[in-house]
């Protein structure tokens, strides 16, 4: 078995110290000075929760820290293994009013959102070989990041992937002695956000994940996530949030599984958890962050969505034009935008920095760079206020009001 190891890179690590009269750093100073980066502006949403948004540490709030750590999976993909310091995890409160110290993780990768967890560990499949930073952010309950001076407190690391380097593994199933056989149970709620927070209940069973793909050792291993029959992830943590679901019911199933992957059998009958829900019209549109990663960006610096039409932006009802230069972001007309339900809405941006703009509700991503000129367009058939911003940096850049 082999499996590689990387070293730890802490973007943002608060120590606290002392201080007498005669001077000294709190450690909110401290971590405020392990960056030169300028503060990054805060973006609300209108439900009150926001995705890009920091929250800064308050006074009498000990800081988080946070210490990551990826390794090579012997079958498949990566493992990423987290460490936090003064931060209660707490999924259950997640989407929920901040309480200071508590609320769950967010991952990014290559910059890039891909979705927030609620366990210490989690593994990562289908990276492209390469180079990639995989980067945990401290998240308030209401996905505000954790910050010192405006500066997200998260910690990185980079690794390179050479190619798949999967491992067999034994399919035939483990079976278990009926007394103290392991039992699991679930409970699946829809998120106050977006989403699906899934919590799993266990008895006679530890979760291993550092022995992923390794060796059986009776009455260990992980789980395996299902959704209709096609699985969604391991699971390392009793606690997962599913980002989106069509509208109509589903089928979510956790399963027991041994270290090698093989699952637990009491009586030749796997040992799982399944539960029915129905996600409506309403649940279905209202997609969360952590979708993305699916999604995949056309040629050049163009935009991916189900709604982008196939014409220039000049050619819509209604254009904007947007410019990030120094810093600055000039957005014409300005915001809010008036649109009629049914009509077309077309984006052009230029801009001196790598950034995406994303359009809420929409789940429209569109690349923007230098010496590029970014140009979309999309049918504006779900009315409200829609939000567009920024999505690395969170920044708000307009409203279109649709009705």
């Amino acid at each position: 078995m082999r499996r590689n190891r990387f070293k730890l890179s802490a973007l943002l690590v608060a120590v606290a110290v002392l201080f007498t009269s005669c001077g000294g750093s709190t450690a909110r100073e401290d971590a405020a000075a392990t960056s030169d980066e300028t503060t990054k502006p805060s973006m609300e949403t209108e439900e009150g929760y926001s995705h890009g948004e920091v929250l800064e540490v308050p006074e009498g709030m000990e800081v988080p820290t946070v210490e990551i750590e990826v390794t090579e999976d012997a079958m498949a993909g990566y493992n990423v293994f987290v460490e936090v310091e003064n931060f209660e995890i707490a999924p259950e409160r997640a989407s929920s009013e901040p309480v200071d110290g508590q609320g769950h993780l967010h991952l990014y990768i290559d910059g890039k959102r891909t979705q927030r967890f609620y366990n210490t560990a989690l593994h990562l499949d289908g990276l492209e070989a390469g180079e990639h930073t995989i980067e945990v952010e401290v998240s308030a309950n209401n996905h505000s990041a954790y910050a010192i001076d405006g500066e997200a407190i998260r910690a990185s690391e980079t690794i390179t992937v050479e190619g798949s380097d999967e491992m067999a593994m034994d399919a035939e199933g483990v079976e278990v002695d009926t007394a103290n056989a392991p039992a699991v149970a679930i409970d699946v709620v829809a998120d106050p956000k977006s989403g699906w927070n899934v919590k799993v209940d266990l008895e006679n069973y530890t979760l291993a994940p550092e022995n992923a793909s390794g060796e059986n050792i009776a009455g260990k291993g992980h789980m395996h996530l299902t959704v209709d029959g096609e699985k969604l992830t391991r699971l390392y943590g009793q606690w997962w949030h599913i980002a989106e679901l069509d509208e109509g019911k589903h089928t979510v199933e956790v399963s027991l599984n041994a270290n090698n992957h093989a699952p637990y059998l009491l009586n030749g009958e796997a040992i799982v958890a399944t539960q029915e829900i129905e996600v409506t019209a309403e649940q279905a549109k209202n997609k969360g962050h952590g979708s993305h990663d699916k999604m995949e960006m056309k040629d050049g610096h163009s935009a991916s969505g189900e709604n982008v039409l196939d014409i220039a932006a000049d050619e819509a009802d209604t254009v904007v034009e947007v410019t990030i230069k120094d810093g600055q972001i000039t957005v014409t007309p300005e915001s809010p935008i008036k649109v009629a339900k049914g009509t077309s809405v077309g984006v052009k941006a230029t801009s001196d920095i790598e950034e995406e703009i994303h359009v809420h509700t929409y789940d429209i991503l569109a690349a923007i760079g230098p010496d590029e000129e970014t140009d979309f367009a999309f049918a504006a058939e779900i009315d409200g206020q829609i939000e567009v911003e920024l999505e690395r940096t969170g920044s708000l850049l307009f409203n279109f009001q649709i009705s």
